[in-house]
């Protein structure tokens, strides 16, 4: 009888475990999270971790250091991404070489310091406003706006192109018979607008020789005020006609800081960002007068902007 008791007994304490394993009870510390994102439903079925880190779609990469997606669980903590910012460059490296020569056209910017000679009757020009001896004597340069638009790319890049541009001087006019300067001051526009064909020489990436040429149109306009309005030497008008060439070294800054390439294609259309060393040779006159005549080469600095 007591060994009947004693099996009884042993078979209930027996059924009591196994219904208790197969009950998902669970006792929490004080303190302790009771939920983790990684139990969910959405990430069950696969681990939060892989090689090189913390599964990628919970992290925010910023510039080298790896943060976990704030949560309760992760808050404040943060993983350092070993080789990120070498990827970072790698990338912005592969994507200024993607962009490379997919440019369709190209808007440039240029000044030229104006070393031109100007030939004038009685050289009114240089006493007027090249007068070193004078402060009312300016000379503002050149500045230039260039559209180019690309029709072949390839080691010869050829193109067309358009330039317009602004100068402007002003100085004070001096008496012929005895160089003294007197009251009345004159300003005097230049507008240069000319058609070039050209083409470009890639020295790989980084580095390109442009050169182009055409017929060349300058607008002069010339302004003296000891004149009433109205009166017809008040203004005097002409248009210069001749030819003008330019050659242009390029260095794509783009290419050489890939960040640069990075933002200028995130936050625009410009594929290419160059800075150019300008050398611009004009010669232009009047053929129903030799009075006033440009010619010459100045130099000067300018920006190439790519756009695709």
């Amino acid at each position: 009888m007591m060994k009947k008791n004693n099996f009884f007994l042993i078979l209930a304490v027996f059924l009591s475990v196994s219904v208790l394993a197969d009950t998902d009870v669970e006792q929490n510390l004080p303190g302790q999270i009771t939920e983790s994102p990684y139990e969910s439903s959405e990430l069950s079925n696969s681990s939060p971790y892989l090689e090189n880190g913390i599964k990628e779609n919970l992290l925010d990469k910023v510039e080298g250091t790896t943060e976990v997606a704030s949560d309760e669980w992760t808050k404040n903590y943060e993983v350092k991404s070993e080789g990120s910012e070498n990827y970072l460059e790698y990338q912005n490296t592969e994507l200024a070489k993607d962009l490379f020569q997919k440019a369709d056209s190209l808007i440039a910017f240029t000044y030229l310091y104006d070393t031109f000679t100007y030939n004038s009757k009685g050289d009114i020009f240089e006493r007027t406003f090249r007068n070193k001896d004078s402060a009312k004597s300016v000379q503002s340069g050149y500045f230039l706006l260039s559209y180019q638009s690309m029709f072949y790319r390839g080691a010869l890049d050829f193109f067309w192109k358009t330039n317009g541009g602004l100068s402007f001087n002003t100085g004070r006019g001096r008496f012929t018979d005895n160089g003294e300067l007197s009251r009345t001051s004159f300003n005097l526009w230049l507008l240069p607008a000319d058609l070039m064909i050209g083409t470009k020489i890639n020295l790989g990436r980084y580095v390109g020789l442009s050169v182009s040429g055409g017929p060349l149109a300058i607008g002069v306009i010339l302004n003296r005020s000891d004149r009433e309005q109205g009166d017809s030497d008040k203004n005097v008008r002409q248009v210069l006609t001749g030819y003008a060439a330019e050659g242009s070294l390029d260095f794509s800054l783009s290419q050489m800081v890939p960040s640069w390439a990075m933002y200028l294609k995130t936050n625009s259309e410009v594929s290419d960002f160059s800075l150019s060393l300008t050398a611009r040779m004009m010669d232009a006159s009047n053929s129903k007068s030799d009075e006033f005549s440009i010619s010459g080469t100045s130099v000067g600095l300018g920006f190439k902007f790519e756009l695709l």
